[in-house]
């Protein structure tokens, strides 16, 4: 066997649970597609678990750190959210709404110490306040605003991008919205009403 050398965070873990109800028995393995070999997806990521495969998908989003105007093909992302990096790459397609503009990165400026800058290639259209929250949508157009991954649980336990890294995910619960390690699009949270609880408590 191998040595494996993991990265963890090494300051205290908030509980991100308020109650815990159900999880997807068994567990599975994060997938990796579109995620950056080596990099650590912390626990209370959101995400969609297939039972029939077993494989746990991401949902990226990100969050808006400067108002962008509804021209602008630069926009200003939060480098981390709790600790975890944004997880943009070039070729992510964002959008900002279900069924609205949505549009791949062309490149990404990470030479700011407080933010990253993405570019796309078109506009969005749209004004975005700071604090706006984008996601990953699956595909790109005028009005082809979707969310790549519907959300249906959550990491319970920090996890490796690496081939065959177990998970845990959790599927029923109520979380602290504020200590979560991704900010969450309200069509998500409209999604899962009686599911997963969004608890504005600090």
């Amino acid at each position: 066997m191998g040595l494996k050398i993991t990265e963890r965070r090494d300051t205290p873990q908030v509980p991100i649970e308020v109650s815990y109800f159900e999880d997807f028995p068994g567990g599975g393995t994060l997938k990796t597609d579109g995620l950056i070999q080596g990099d650590v997806i912390q626990r209370g990521v959101l995400g969609n678990f297939d039972e029939a495969t077993r494989l746990f998908s991401v949902l990226k989003t990100f969050v808006v750190a400067e108002t962008a105007a509804n021209n602008a093909v630069n926009i200003k992302i939060k480098k981390t959210v709790n600790e975890q990096p944004n997880l943009a790459l070039v070729g992510t397609i964002v959008s900002f709404e279900v069924g609205g503009t949505a549009y791949a990165v062309t490149a990404i400026d990470k030479s700011n110490i407080d933010y990253d800058t993405i570019t796309i290639g078109t506009t969005l259209g749209v004004s975005l306040p700071a604090g706006s929250v984008l996601f990953e949508s699956s595909a790109t157009g005028a009005t082809a605003g979707t969310l790549k991954v519907n959300v249906n649980g959550w990491l319970r336990e920090d996890a490796d991008v690496d081939q065959n890294e177990f998970v845990s995910v959790g599927r029923r619960g109520t979380l602290y919205e504020r200590r979560l390690p991704q900010a969450v699009p309200q069509a998500v949270k409209d999604a899962l009403k009686g599911l997963i609880i969004f608890s504005q408590q600090h």
